[in-house]
C-alpha cells in the first residue's frame, strides 16, 4: 500500500493543526495506520518549513537552518557517510520521497535548500562574482 499523498482531502485538514500531536491525533481518528505516521510527519514538517519566507530562511543563523534541514536528511544504513533526501514529493509516485543520495550531510542539506526550497544555504555575499550568491 502506498503512503498518503498531499492530494488526499484529509491533507488539507492538517492546516487547522498547530502541533504535530494535533496532526497525529486527527490522522489516527481518520483511520490512518500508525505505520504511515512517519511519512505524514515529514509532510507536515515540510509544509511548516516551506511556509517560512525565503528571505527569513536566508537570514536564519547556520545552526537554526541546519536543525530545520536535518529532519529531511537521513543517513543511509550500511554506508560510512551517505545521506538520503527525505523531502516529500508532491508530483509523481504517490507518497514518495525525493530519495537523492549524496556523500555528506552538508551536501544533503545544501540539496534540500537548492533543489526543494530555492534557497542557497551558504551565500558568499557576492564575493564569488555571481549575482544572487
Amino acid at each position: 500500500m502506498g503512503q498518503p499523498s498531499a492530494s488526499e482531502p484529509s491533507h488539507y485538514d492538517l492546516t487547522q493543526c498547530t502541533t504535530w500531536e494535533e496532526v497525529k491525533n486527527l490522522l489516527l481518528s481518520r483511520g490512518v495506520a500508525e505505520t504511515q505516521l512517519p511519512f505524514w510527519e515529514l509532510l507536515w514538517r515540510w509544509d511548516e518549513l516551506q511556509a517560512i519566507p525565503v528571505p527569513t530562511l536566508e537570514e536564519l543563523d547556520t545552526a537554526a537552518l541546519k536543525q530545520q534541514l536535518n529532519q529531511f536528511c537521513r543517513r543511509v544504513v550500511g554506508t560510512r557517510e551517505a545521506y538520503e533526501c527525505r523531502v516529500p514529493e508532491r508530483e509523481g509516485r504517490r507518497g514518495s520521497l525525493c530519495g537523492k543520495v549524496v556523500g555528506r550531510l552538508d551536501r544533503a542539506r545544501s540539496h534540500v535548500c537548492s533543489a526543494h526550497l530555492g534557497v542557497r544555504m551558504f551565500q558568499c555575499q557576492g564575493e564569488c562574482g555571481m549575482d544572487g550568491w
